[in-house]
Order: structure tokens, then C-alpha cells, then sequence
């Protein structure tokens, strides 16, 4: 948002906010150094709060590859929004460079502004290897992932903020690994990368995306590794427990020293 007297409107109540809370859950790193350089005199009330998810695994019961005639492919699931911060015209270009890789499929689920404009440019480029399905249900949504083999994360490369994909949460519930095309700077790179859930690359960069979804395709051992990754670490720190004695610890921390000691 440019400077003006809007962002200065949102300014102001945004302060407001933070004067009247107790705790301040922010998502990401990033996020507390932006109360470090911009709001420090609130920095004492900021928790690290990063989402959550509920755990239960959901067994697959092939009901989505048969309904989309996938049968034995590598069926690797977009879901979520479809819309411009996604930039999903990328998942397209890396479709293009994937179209002879015959065993693999990619299922775009979801809605958003640009569904249209995916879709169009799907049709345009006479793709089969990439297909859009509509949007399901939340508990849908998650039966189709579970029967995905590889999750995958878009954020348009020209994305200046950090963002955290709730999606991310559902592969990892799922035990499936992640292939991610990121923005600069993006936080959930680092995560993917280092915890060893999958691999997250620059969202421009089509052929190292490519060549990443290729070789998961071609390794069964690595998928079921990183996804078994994957699941220890929802449940390590995404897990609704763990949200919960944050909130908790969070809260007792605002509280008066001599309530807390009683």
C-alpha cells in the first residue's frame, strides 16, 4: 500500500490494536523484526504463533484418481486459492517443460480471481499433463490430497511480503512431500528446504521447478522419506497442542508477577 492518508488510517488503528492486546501472535520470523525496526514498544507483548493444523492422518480411498482418470500417475496437487499472489501462470510454464514426462499429473483445486485465466491458458497450450478440477469442502479437499503423491506451493516471484500457505499444512498432514515456487526472501523456503520436507525454489526459475518435480516423480523412496518428514514436523510444531500452550504461555507472561506465582 502506498503512503497516503489511507495507510496512514490503517496505521493508526493497527497501534490501537496493538495497545489493547495481551499478546501479539505473529506467524513468522520476519514478522517480529518488523516490531524490532518499526514497533518496539510493543515488542514485549509478540509471541512466534505460526499456524496450526489438525493432525489425524486421512487414509486415501482413491475416489479423486479415479473421478479424474489418473489411475497410476504421479499425481501432483495444487489447492487453495487461484488468484494473482499465487501466480499460477508458472505452474503452467513448468506444465509445458513436464509434457513428456507421460507418468506424471498435476491437479489444480481450488478457486480464485484468476481460475479463468489458468484455465484459458491450460486450453491455449493444448495441455494434458495439468488439469483444473473445481474447488471441494474442506474434509474433500483433504481426502484429495491424501491420495496426492506431491503437494505443491505457488506465490507469485514479484511478492514483496512473507506468507505462510495454509495448504502447506495440509500436505504435511497428509505425509506427502513439497515442491515449492517462492518469492525472494520467502520464509517457507527456508523451512521446506532445511527440514528436508521437500524443495522450494525462486518461482521464476521454471526448470530447476521442473526438474524437482521429475525427480520426486522418480523416487518413491525420497517421497515416502520427506513425507514421513513432513508428518514429525506438523506434529512437532504445527500441531493445535502446541498452538495451545503458546497461547497459554503467551498469556500467563501478560499476567501480573504475583498471579503468575500463585
Amino acid at each position: 500500500m502506498r503512503e497516503g492518508i489511507i495507510s496512514a488510517f490503517f496505521r493508526y488503528y493497527e497501534r490501537q490494536q496493538y495497545r489493547a492486546a495481551d499478546v501479539i501472535g505473529v506467524q513468522m520470523e520476519r514478522d517480529i523484526r518488523y516490531f524490532d525496526s518499526r514497533a518496539r514498544i510493543y515488542r514485549d507483548k509478540v509471541i512466534l504463533l505460526q499456524n496450526w493444523s489438525d493432525t489425524a492422518l486421512v487414509q486415501p480411498k482413491d475416489t479423486y484418481r479415479k473421478k479424474w482418470g489418473i489411475g497410476e500417475k504421479i499425481l501432483c496437487i495444487y489447492g487453495g486459492n487461484v488468484g494473482r499472489a499465487q501466480g499460477l501462470k508458472n505452474l503452467v510454464e513448468i506444465a509445458v517443460l513436464l509434457v513428456e514426462n507421460e507418468t506424471l499429473h498435476i491437479a489444480i483445486v481450488g478457486d480464485g480471481t484468476e481460475v479463468n485465466r489458468v484455465r484459458d491458458e491450460i486450453n491455449i497450450r493444448k495441455l494434458d499433463n495439468i488439469r483444473y478440477y473445481g474447488s471441494l469442502p474442506q474434509d474433500e479437499f483433504q481426502m484429495a490430497i491424501a491420495e496426492a503423491d506431491i503437494g505443491l506451493v505457488f506465490l507469485d516471484p514479484r511478492l514483496t511480503t512473507n506468507n505462510f500457505p495454509g495448504k502447506l499444512l495440509s500436505y504435511m498432514r497428509a505425509g506427502i512431500p513439497i515442491v515449492a515456487g517462492v518469492n525472494e526472501g520467502a520464509e517457507i523456503a527456508a523451512l521446506i528446504n532445511t527440514e528436508g520436507i521437500g524443495i522450494a525454489e525462486f518461482a521464476g526459475d521454471h526448470e530447476k521447478i521442473a526438474a524437482s518435480l521429475s525427480k520426486l516423480a522418480g523416487n518413491a523412496a525420497l517421497r515416502t522419506s520427506m513425507g514421513k518428514r513432513a508428518r514429525r514436523l506438523l506434529m512437532k510444531r504445527f500441531s493445535t497442542e502446541n498452538a495451545t500452550r503458546l497461547i497459554i504461555h503467551g498469556l500467563t507472561r501478560s499476567l501480573p508477577m504475583e498471579v503468575q506465582k500463585s
